[in-house]
């Protein structure tokens, strides 16, 4: 499917909804755009403005809070969109991190409607929709810019724990947990780059035996991280890591498939490659057509 969005610069992110049946796109020209989607047919929705530099992300909020869309800027704002009886307003926006908001992402459902932020400034926000408000809670987590984060999936246990990866321009790899009584602190850091980490994302579909991290970074190298989980008793295994390649150019950006077995990796030169772990724990590089046919 091609889809002409008119937009007027350059496009940093392509989302589809809960469903797949909504698009949403955004921009340097500071817009973001709304399609819907049905097979190769889409049509248009709506264009929303309210950030005054480039948008790097937007991110859907999962349908049981509503239709909720958010997005974050190079102008150090995040955007919390609601579409109310067709018509979309702007339901909240934060610009107290007063820096380039480089990534957002929402939470698993269990733990309510909650958006984590991370700025080019070393902080990470999170943004919690409580008791018809939203709450703020904010640290420092990187010396020289958070670029990326990711929640880790809810085992849907009591004992599971609110956790958090984040990638930074230090090069390290940190993992935040939050607890009542301290509130979020970070738990383990992981350290294999030599420079900035641009992208990290916790795999949702592993279930709750295992976590399996994937980050990549300006060092042009993409690593997969995993580690047994002990259900919530004292955990003492390690992270493990693969390193997947050595690719030829900054590796921007890793994303888990829904099902969780395939990673797509974009790089420099504006190409994407997919990759697959065979029974040996080896990563090989799949071609789509493979994907087609399987699901043939």
């Amino acid at each position: 499917m091609e889809l002409e969005t008119n937009h007027q610069d350059f496009i940093h992110d392509v989302q589809l909804d809960f469903y797949g049946k909504r698009l949403a796109t955004c921009s340097s020209d500071r817009s973001i755009k709304i399609f819907e989607v049905d097979g190769e047919q889409q049509n248009f929705i709506v264009e929303l403005k309210g950030h005054k530099g480039p948008v790097w992300q937007v991110n859907w909020a999962n349908p049981e809070f509503g239709t909720i869309l958010a997005s974050c800027s190079n102008d150090g704002s995040v955007i919390i969109w609601k579409e109310i009886e067709k018509k979309w307003i702007k339901e909240f926006e934060y610009t107290d991190l007063k820096s380039s908001v480089n990534s957002i992402e929402w939470s698993p459902t269990e733990f309510g409607l909650k958006l984590a932020c991370g700025s080019s400034n070393g902080y990470i926000a999170i943004l919690s929709y409580q008791e018809q408000e939203w709450e703020i809670i904010k640290w420092k987590a990187h010396q020289i810019g958070v670029n990326s984060v990711s929640w880790a999936p809810s085992i849907g246990t009591k004992k599971n724990k609110q956790q958090l990866v984040s990638g930074g321009g230090d090069g390290i790899i940190r993992i935040w947990r939050y607890n009542k009584t301290e509130g979020w602190s970070q738990f383990e850091s992981l350290n294999y780059h030599s420079s900035w980490v641009r992208c990290v994302a916790w795999c949702k579909t592993t279930g709750s035996s295992k976590s399996v991290i994937a980050s990549c970074s300006q060092d042009k190298s993409v690593v997969v991280w995993s580690k047994l989980n002990n259900n919530g008793q004292q955990n003492t295994n390690k992270w493990k890591y693969k390193v997947i390649s050595q690719f030829p150019e900054i590796v921007w950006n890793v994303s888990w498939s829904p099902t969780g077995n395939i990673l797509a990796i974009s790089i420099g030169d504006s190409t994407v490659s997919l990759w697959k772990e065979d029974q040996d724990g080896e990563w090989q590089n799949i071609k789509f057509d493979q994907i087609i046919e399987k699901k043939l």
